[in-house]
């Protein structure tokens, strides 16, 4: 892992972990806490297995290929708001009116809530 994809990977891990300490948060991986602070400094050397690259990566709602490309790729890993948006924008298309029409009803009573 380059450098720049080990800073941003750091920062994956980081926001998915949120608020919960490294304990909470390695008993979800199935990993020691000791991991999880190492995998948060961008300089430690203490490098994820592919396994464990593939974790984070469901967890952030991806697939392997599509975290790798954004941790490989210049500009910044974008947040689950924008992988959404991403996803809509991809299965558009392949929706039908009434697949639409439903998201349209959520958001529009999610509004409504507001």
């Amino acid at each position: 892992m380059k450098p720049s994809e080990r800073k941003k990977f750091a920062e994956a891990v980081r926001q998915l972990r949120g608020n919960r300490s490294t304990r909470e948060f390695a008993k979800i991986l199935g990993l020691s806490h000791a991991i999880i602070r190492a995998w948060e400094n961008p300089k430690s050397s203490v490098y994820p297995e592919k396994k464990n690259i593939e974790k984070i990566a469901v967890l952030r709602g991806e697939t392997y290929s599509e975290f790798m490309s954004h941790l490989e790729n210049p500009g910044e890993l974008p947040d689950s708001f924008e992988r959404l948006l991403l996803q809509v924008q991809n299965q558009a298309p392949v929706l039908s009116p009434s697949q639409i029409s439903k998201i349209l009803r959520i958001l529009a009573d999610y509004l409504d809530f507001l």
